[in-house]
Order: structure tokens, then sequence, then C-alpha cells
């Protein structure tokens, strides 16, 4: 039985924190610091996104006259106007 595959288990499906996920696979104060802290560097290592693509930034391609926003403000009439039909 591999116990930091366990902790890791836990802590990614039922969205348990390290430490608790930890305590729950061993009863040894020292091994559940050192799973835990297993555990959470390999968090760190691992992208949230996985493979998915990553829209590129607002700022790599600016838009003209926004004031520097993330997207483009329409005017209140085109919004009514657009919306109420």
């Amino acid at each position: 039985m591999n116990k930091d595959k366990d902790v890791e288990f836990l802590a990614t499906e039922f969205d348990m924190p390290p430490t608790k996920a930890a305590a729950l696979v061993s009863s040894d104060p020292d091994e559940i610091v050192a799973l835990a802290a297993r555990e959470l560097e390999r968090r760190r290592d691992e992208t949230p996104y996985g493979e998915a693509p990553i829209p590129a930034s607002s700022e790599s391609h600016p838009i003209p006259n926004n004031g520097g926003l993330q997207k483009p403000v329409i005017n209140r009439s085109d919004y009514f106007r657009h919306y109420r039909g």
C-alpha cells in the first residue's frame, strides 16, 4: 500500500487538505507531516489547467481605446438596442 498515492487520492478526489488526508492515512505525527509536505510539493508542480490551452493575456493583444480593460465596454445605447430588440 502506497501512502503517498492514498494521500494524493484523498486530497484530489475529495478536495481534502493534504494534512487532513495524511492524518487519515497515518497515525504517526512525523509521517503525517512528511506525507502532507510531499503532497503539497506535488500540487505545486502541477498546473491546474492540465493540457487545456490558456488564452493569451490582453496585454499581449491590446485593444485600441479600451483604457486597459480586459474586455471592451459597449455603450449603454448599444446594450439596450442589442438586448431589447
